[in-house]
């Protein structure tokens, strides 16, 4: 039913523009242009530890020894070093698959606990390949404490030549305790990103790879060979390969700001609906007002005083007309 205080009209069309923001608010901001998740494709993997699940078959659980604890939990799979152990790398998961041309490798992580390292190559979670590549080449991404650069992402490059281990390590600082690591490769070129919490993935480092099958990914919590200890929970990791270029996300070019993933637009969409709302609700407050302001005269009887038949106050009442003999 319409506002007795609002015109037919103007009543139809804010219901219009309610609707309109509603839908939109209901849909989370986003717009048709923005990209839906695209579905796997057959080769794709996929595993959720959230929910308590055990991890699959095709895992290999490694580095469990000597007090390590691996429990499923509601938040994913918690993995515990306790310190002052053996000495160790890691301890968590190993996936045995192949991995061809460019792929996408995402993994979801927490960082519950961890010591202050003050030596050694950090403690926290770690995302590692290995390719069948003649020199082992090998590529992992960290979330870590490092002894001096502190909390950082690592992004760790090596091989084997001649018999002689090669390594190359970049970091770059960060306060997130938990997100998501990726890795993508696009031709011989290997890019980490980061993602912060809910938050979107921005780009860490850039290096030389090689374009060689991956046959090995391990997913871990890392002490990098020190009696350290931590705790992290694995929450997923999903494996893309034979990508095509376009379904890559585009590295930046040096010194260019951080690529906008899809849908970082939002928070305009969510101006323009708080515009249009607050838009609705002025023209509602428009409207009533001036009907309240406009004066409404209650239509004359013609028994009440003042009325035209009536002489009223002031005007003498005509003599009545004397009645014929």
């Amino acid at each position: 039913m319409a506002h007795p205080c609002l015109p037919r009209k103007c009543f139809a069309r804010f219901r219009v523009l309610v609707a309109v923001t509603c839908l939109a608010f209901s849909s989370g901001g986003k717009t048709w242009a923005d990209d839906a998740d695209k579905p796997q494709r057959p080769g794709d993997f996929y595993e959720d530890f959230r929910g308590a699940r055990a991890p699959g078959a095709v895992f290999r659980l490694v580095g469990v020894d000597h007090g390590v604890r691996v429990m499923p939990e509601a938040g994913g799979l918690r993995i515990t070093i306790p310190a002052n152990q053996a000495r160790r790398h890691r301890t968590g998961l190993e996936l045995k698959t192949l991995v061809t041309g460019n792929f996408e490798i995402t993994a979801g992580y927490e960082i519950l606990a961890g010591d202050q390292p003050e030596n050694g190559y950090g403690v926290g979670f770690e995302m590692f390949l290995y390719t069948a590549s003649p020199a082992q080449d090998r590529v992992g991404l960290y979330r870590l404490n490092r002894p001096v650069e502190g909390e950082a992402y690592m992004l760790g490059r090596g091989k084997t030549e001649n018999g002689k281990p090669e390594h190359k390590n970049m970091c770059a600082p960060t306060t997130a305790r938990s997100g998501q690591l990726r890795l993508t490769r696009r031709g011989a070129e290997v890019t980490a990103w980061a993602a912060e919490g809910p938050g979107p993935f921005q780009e860490i480092r850039q290096c030389d790879f090689v374009a060689a099958d991956v046959t090995k990914l391990s997913l871990a919590a890392y002490v990098g060979n020190t009696e350290y200890g931590v705790d992290v929970r694995l929450v997923d990791v999903k494996v893309r390969g034979d990508l095509p270029d376009a379904d890559l996300p585009i590295a930046p070019a040096v010194d260019a700001p951080a690529p906008v993933q899809r849908g970082g637009r939002a928070w305009l969409v969510w101006l323009g609906l708080f515009a249009l709302l607050s838009a609705a609700i002025l023209l509602l407050g428009i409207t009533m007002a001036r009907r309240r302001a406009r004066p409404i005269d209650p239509p004359a009887r013609r028994d009440a005083p003042g009325h035209a038949e009536d002489a009223g106050p002031g005007r003498p009442n005509p003599r009545p007309r004397p009645r014929p003999q």
